[in-house]
């Protein structure tokens, strides 16, 4: 118990079956890291009446009444702490507490609720998750927005209902059965540059996201937004709208409808498993043997199924359109290459100058593209 003191280090002690485990009051500027703090009648640890600009870190805090308690103090940083299975909350504010920063914490299983906040719409407090691949900060200051009333049920933690991985923020909105969490957030990636993304996009569960807004270019090497609601998968990434594998940039065939229902014979090719790989019938009879992946993908024909080419081929093509295109047909289109809108393959019937190749084929026009 420290009243009216400032600047005291309280580290490494074991403090169980007591009514409170720390009570700092009225005093600012302490540390109080790596204890284990368990079993406590009452508070594991309470700081209270203008305590402030403390460090509480790196400490174990299990099977008390309440975990951490804060009331009428500000600006502490609450770091790293393992606050599980308190019979009634896992941390407590109240009483104008305000700035507290919470970060990495990881709070299981308490009794009543996670987090109970009671401080009202005029204080703010801080609850963020980061590592070396980014960091996670909710960020909704609206009144009884969550970073004004931060009451939470669910566990929560990195690696627990929310993870920060290599181009990848998560948080798993439905684990929590009370409270706002799932709202606005701030997210930044690290490391971004070493993907060189042409023209990259904020994605939400792999699709572009609607609702989010750049801080920071989205090719730099830390990359900064907002998402309106933090549950969900984001990246940066190129957009793929038919999820072929193909980007939208690359892809000349939108709308891909995988996998293809072909009825494959030997010989012919088609996406049938929805991989983004073609695959052929392998075996000593035409229409017996082994499905195997192909040596060709979407990415070869510019994100065309064989359905698709076939669609663009003259011809009635009958007997590929059941099963699958030929390997002629795969092999001459993915010999026609675009640069500058020039058509470079002297098998295409028509030849010239077009401003975007791309719009031509997925407009679908009446003329065949290419003959085989």
């Amino acid at each position: 118990f420290a009243s009216s003191s400032n600047n005291n280090q309280i580290t490494n002690n074991n403090l169980s079956s007591n009514f409170n485990g720390i009570r700092i009051e009225s005093s600012s500027y302490n540390q109080i890291t790596n204890n284990i703090v368990n079993s406590n009648g009452n508070r594991a640890i309470y700081i209270f009446s203008s305590s402030s600009n403390s460090i509480i870190t790196n400490n174990t805090i299990n099977l008390n009444s309440i975990g951490i308690y804060l009331a009428l103090s500000s600006s502490n940083i609450i770091t790293n702490n393992i606050v599980n299975s308190n019979t009634n909350y896992g941390i407590y504010l109240i009483l104008s507490t305000n700035n507290n920063q919470f970060l990495n914490n990881k709070i299981t299983n308490s009794g009543t609720q996670d987090i109970f906040d009671a401080t009202g719409n005029s204080r703010i407090n801080y609850l963020i998750y980061n590592n070396s691949f980014g960091e996670i900060k909710c960020a909704n200051l609206s009144d009884n927005g969550f970073l004004k009333d931060m009451d939470l049920v669910g566990n929560i933690g990195l690696g627990i209902n929310l993870s920060i991985g290599n181009n990848t923020a998560y948080l798993n909105a439905g684990a929590f059965t009370l409270g706002s969490i799932n709202s606005s957030a701030n997210i930044t990636l690290y490391g971004m540059d070493s993907f060189s993304f042409t023209n990259p996009a904020i994605l939400k569960d792999g699709t572009q996201c609607s609702d989010c807004y750049n801080f920071t270019a989205l090719d730099a090497s830390t990359v900064k937004f907002n998402v309106t609601y933090a549950g969900a998968n984001y990246s940066i990434g190129v957009l793929d709208s038919d999820n072929d594998d193909v980007s939208d940039e690359l892809d000349i065939c939108p709308n891909t409808e995988l996998p293809e229902t072909f009825e494959l014979l030997k010989n012919r090719f088609g996406d049938v498993d929805g991989d983004g790989i073609f695959e052929e019938l392998i075996g000593k009879k035409k229409n017996e043997g082994e499905i195997v992946d192909s040596e060709f993908t979407l990415e070869d024909t510019f994100g065309c199924s064989c359905a698709q080419i076939l669609e663009i081929k003259s011809g009635k093509n009958v007997k590929e359109s059941v099963n699958g295109c030929k390997k002629g047909t795969i092999v001459s289109f993915t010999k026609h290459k675009f640069s500058g809108g020039i058509l470079s393959s002297l098998s295409f019937a028509i030849t010239g100058f077009f401003g975007d190749i791309k719009d031509l084929i997925s407009g679908m026009v009446t003329g065949k593209l290419f003959k085989l």
